[in-house]
């Protein structure tokens, strides 16, 4: 154990000058529930990993993840659909949908959740169809955005935790000033997110 704190400064600097982008692979996983087509969803989704690998750019894909986690555990569909949105919230800066991702109500749903969260959205139609996405990566810097999503989430709690405090009155002006600088950085916070 004396080595962790070597081995943890030997691993960051590996990413400190160039952190990477991590693109979430999105398409259809269950598709009729058949262990065939859940076999060809995650096969498709693998190609489009592989492909971004191949171009040394970062990936979470849900489908090899949770590779036929339907058989091996008793947790819901519900459930996958939660972690897969915890995890594109925590790491994604951008999200590649599979061609059938219309197809699915859960991929349809995490377009709709990227697009409200502003992350770049790709729809290439095939995994050698790369060219907007290695443009994108090698002009777009990875948030921090673990250190923004607390700023974000503090500044909105501080403006929730004032507006409802009993007897709160919005002409004094210590709050005021205080609800300013909190809307403040909620804003930064959001514009450097979005």
């Amino acid at each position: 154990m004396p080595n962790a704190p070597n081995e943890l400064d030997q691993a960051w600097s590996l990413i400190k000058d160039r952190p990477v982008n991590v693109i979430a692979i999105l398409g259809p996983y269950f598709g009729g529930g058949s262990h065939e087509t859940i076999s060809a969803n995650i096969a498709e989704a693998e190609e489009y990993a592989i492909a971004l690998a191949n171009q040394n750019i970062g990936f979470f894909c849900p489908h090899t993840h949770t590779r036929h986690f339907e058989t091996k555990s008793v947790a819901g569909e519900p459930f996958y659909h939660r972690l897969d949105l915890g995890i594109l919230l925590r790491v994604a800066d951008a999200a590649l949908f599979t061609p059938r991702w219309r197809a699915s109500s859960g991929a349809r749903r995490e377009q709709a959740w990227c697009e409200w969260r502003g992350l770049r959205c790709f729809f290439p139609e095939s995994p050698k169809d790369l060219g907007a996405i290695l443009h994108w990566n090698a002009h777009h810097q990875p948030y921090d955005r673990m250190r923004l999503e607390a700023a974000a989430t503090e500044a909105a709690n501080t403006l929730f935790d004032f507006s409802c405090l009993p007897g709160w009155n919005s002409r004094d002006a210590a709050l005021q000033a205080e609800l300013r600088h909190t809307t403040s950085r909620y804003q930064q916070a959001r514009t450097t997110l979005d």
